[in-house]
């Protein structure tokens, strides 16, 4: 959902439930992170249908990058020193998908991440 492509399909393999919930949840927060309400009737309608999508600022700073997203440079992963990483001019922003569980190993993942709690983290 992060990127200009808007809400992915559903999946109706595995946990229907919890995929349809996932993908409810989406679709209410989609409208709201692409801040439709500010826009007219018709550059909504295309939106949504994504005849049309909204441009990707690519301009931001370090230091505003850091100001606005100040608790990913704190705590669990942060770097002790600072890292620079040369980009390409034409790179493309790309989001992979986490990798699905397996049904079969979805009763034991289930008693595995109770049993942690919800503070835990993961590697």
């Amino acid at each position: 959902m992060g990127d200009s492509r808007g809400i992915s399909p559903i999946w109706i393999d595995e946990n229907v439930t919890e995929n349809r919930r996932i993908w409810i949840s989406r679709f209410r927060n989609y409208p709201k992170a692409i801040e439709i309400k500010k826009k007219t009737a018709d550059v909504q309608c295309a939106q949504l249908l994504h005849l049309i999508v909204d441009s990707v600022s690519t301009n931001a700073s370090y230091k505003d990058v850091v100001k606005i997203c100040k608790d990913a440079f704190v705590g669990i992963g942060r770097l002790s020193k600072p890292h620079h990483i040369k980009l390409k001019n034409d790179a493309k922003p790309v989001a992979y998908p986490t990798r699905r569980v397996p049904f079969a190993f979805m009763p034991q993942l289930k008693t595995c991440l109770d049993q942690e709690g919800p503070n835990a983290t993961y590697a």
